[in-house]
């Protein structure tokens, strides 16, 4: 039935349409619009090009995060995509990321990636890691950066780009604390398996 009414409407039709059901969900569910950020996503992706990009980017973030808690791994990176395309981040670029929505977005992007990628995928994975460690040291955010750069799982997986990343994280802590503990652990890590 879905499919039928979907053939028969007219595409400006057809997002006018999500741009209400969008707008009335997330005013029907007030304070409880962000669990279900996946389904109200869906409706304002599909009415980006009458509404704008940044709802579409909003609850791409929340849903990307509610997937990650989820564990669901490759829901979670299509959200955060979702969300990167909608504010036009190209994901190749080197670039940091340009403001803290798009640092988000791609760090959830990595985290999804390396959970699920094969070795060969995993670069795209460590470049957005970069980009965003390279926006929150911009922006003086050291408790982002140093998450960013202590980020389960990449130790093994990342190489010798890790070890850049890491040891200008270190210069963001202080010497005795144990994110500089944590740091060296990641960093012995990776330089015993790629120095």
């Amino acid at each position: 039935v879905q499919q039928t009414l979907q053939e028969e409407l007219t595409t400006s039709r057809r997002i006018r349409l999500h741009a209400s059901i969008g707008e009335a969900l997330e005013a029907l569910l007030g304070d409880q619009a962000q669990a279900h950020a996946a389904e109200l996503v869906c409706h304002f992706g599909e009415a980006e090009a009458l509404l704008g990009p940044d709802k579409v980017v909003r609850y791409s973030l929340l849903a990307g995060d509610q997937a990650l808690t989820g564990h669901a791994w490759e829901e979670a990176e299509v959200h955060f995509r979702r969300g990167l395309e909608a504010k036009g981040i190209s994901l190749s670029g080197t670039e940091p990321a340009p403001d803290a929505e798009a640092a988000a977005l791609m760090f959830g992007l990595a985290q999804a990636q390396s959970a699920v990628a094969e070795r060969f995928r995993m670069q795209a994975s460590v470049s957005y890691l970069v980009r965003t460690f390279d926006y929150y040291d911009r922006i003086g955010d050291v408790e982002k950066a140093v998450a960013v750069a202590e980020s389960p799982g990449y130790a093994m997986a990342l190489g010798n780009q890790l070890e850049g990343m890491v040891t200008r994280a270190l210069d963001l802590v202080d010497p005795e604390s144990h994110q500089a503990g944590r740091l060296w652990s990641i960093l012995g890590a990776v330089l015993g398996m790629y120095g």
